[in-house]
């Protein structure tokens, strides 16, 4: 009885092991690319963005598009500024909005760049609004109409349909 006590403990053990192991690894993130160890710093947040870590998700995605400890990947920096700007994180809305109007990672879509742009500006992102007032020019009004339904559409839908 005492051996199956003891294998018990141990299994628990080391089901909890992995959780305290990843423990801070966001702010480990943090103060590596605080320290410039951007291979490092990349790790850690890529642990944290696995786990749905909106913030995490945005850095990773910044460190692709900027090829910050890791290879510069615009297809991947997209991929991860998604999965955040999802999650309503602004930032991230702002980014993918840059990402399409330069046609980085996508294809150059200036009505879903506007979308993106609209989105985080409504959110107090004063740099979204001006890349959107600047995008308007380059577009028609059919375009910008296309750009609202798409943006009325990703916020109902709770950024599901973007």
């Amino acid at each position: 009885m005492h051996c199956k006590k003891t294998i018990a403990a141990i299994i628990s053990l080391l089901l909890l092991f992995p959780v305290a192991a990843n423990a801070g690894t966001f702010e480990d993130g943090v103060f590596a690319y605080e320290h410039k160890d951007y291979v490092t710093a990349a790790k850690m947040f890529r642990l944290v963005a696995r786990r749905g870590d909106s913030h995490a998700q945005f850095n990773l995605g910044l460190m692709y598009d900027l090829g910050l400890g890791v290879n510069r990947d615009y297809k991947e920096a997209v991929k991860w500024y998604r999965f955040s700007a999802d999650q309503g994180y602004t930032k991230s809305q702002l980014h993918l909005g840059l990402m399409y109007a330069y046609g980085k990672g996508v294809f150059r879509d200036y009505s879903r760049a506007h979308m993106w742009f609209s989105n985080a500006a409504s959110f107090s992102q004063d740099y979204a609004e001006q890349s959107r007032y600047n995008l308007e020019k380059k577009m028609s009004r059919v375009d910008i109409g296309k750009a609202q339904k798409m943006r009325w559409r990703c916020r109902t839908s709770n950024y599901k349909n973007c």
